[in-house]
């Protein structure tokens, strides 16, 4: 059996919704507006270290990125305006992340992957890691780093 954070919070905050989701195989029928900020922003940011990855450069990466938002916004035309605003923020974020991040000192190693961790017997971790990477310069070169993207200032709500 694995467990992961996200199965241990729905528990928490309602037992039927934690059934529904883990036991029952259920979506919901909407999405809240930060969980889809938060897949459109995940998916974008592995578009993006995928080309980078790849030894694409920042700029194709960022390209990628937003070609993605952009198609995601073609979508939302005729919904939500308030959906649109905030895929024209993430938009802007992707831009101001490639000026900011371009020159990262790490190895890419593993973008949105799973990984499990045995906690006894029986019973394993799981977590889906945003970027697993090697740093390639400073003190800690060879040392490992885990990435977690946020997109939303107070994920609790």
């Amino acid at each position: 059996m694995i467990i992961s954070n996200t199965q241990i919070s729905a528990y928490l905050t309602c037992g039927k919704m934690h059934d529904y989701k883990f036991e029952a195989n259920l979506e919901p029928t909407k999405l809240t507006k930060p969980l889809s900020t938060g897949l459109v922003g995940h998916k974008a940011l592995e578009i993006y270290y995928k080309i980078i990855q790849l030894n694409g450069t920042v700029k194709e990466a960022e390209e990628a990125a937003i070609a993605y938002i952009d198609d995601e916004i073609r979508l939302a035309v005729d919904e939500d305006p308030k959906w649109l605003e905030v895929l024209l923020r993430l938009r802007k974020l992707i831009h101001v992340y490639s000026i900011l991040y371009k020159n990262e000192g790490f190895e890419i190693i593993e973008i949105e992957k799973v990984f499990t961790a045995p906690v006894t017997d029986g019973l394993d971790y799981g977590m889906k890691l945003d970027l697993l990477v090697q740093l390639t310069k400073g003190p800690f070169r060879g040392d490992y780093k885990l990435i977690d993207h946020k997109f939303v200032y107070n994920f609790k709500s």
